[in-house]
């Protein structure tokens, strides 16, 4: 009875440290998803800001 006590136990942690670990990647994964959205973001706006400089300064 203890045994399958602490299999259940051993396992829950387990569990939970998986379930954790899960949820610990999909936030990682978000977070670079939209640290790339935010990058693109920027780097089209830099583009844009030198397309127009030089449509002034025909570099």
């Amino acid at each position: 009875m203890e045994i399958l006590l602490a299999s259940k136990v051993v396992v829950m942690a387990l569990y939970t440290m998986k379930v954790s670990k899960d949820v610990m990647y999909q936030k990682m994964y978000q977070d670079v998803r939209i640290g790339t959205k935010q990058m693109k973001k920027r780097l089209k706006l830099i583009y844009t800001n030198y397309s127009l400089l030089d449509d002034i300064f025909h570099v």
